[in-house]
């Protein structure tokens, strides 16, 4: 299994459902590059609120996840304002 980042296995799991469902996103549908980034944020986001995953959004996480998709989606690329727009809009919620 790969590690994200999470202070656990059963985190580092989680996370990485996430990004297969992200790449299954991209693969299977075609979404674009920023639609599945801002899926997988999101979904970071609420795994943020259960118990024993408040970590999911921190720094190493978000950067785990978003080099694995970069890795293996083939071209996959967001750019800054996109990449962050999704981070600083749910920070400014929580």
């Amino acid at each position: 299994m790969k590690t994200y980042g999470m202070f656990t296995d059963a985190g580092n799991e989680l996370v990485d459902r996430i990004v297969e469902a992200a790449i299954n996103l991209k693969r299977t549908f075609h979404d674009d590059d920023a639609h599945v980034w801002q899926w997988a944020y999101t979904a970071l986001d609420k795994l943020s609120y259960g118990k024993g995953f408040e970590e999911a959004t921190d720094t190493e996480v978000r950067e785990s996840v978003y080099s694995t998709l970069e890795n293996t989606i083939e071209g996959f690329t967001v750019t800054d304002e996109e990449y962050w727009f999704y981070v600083k809009t749910f920070k400014l919620r929580g």
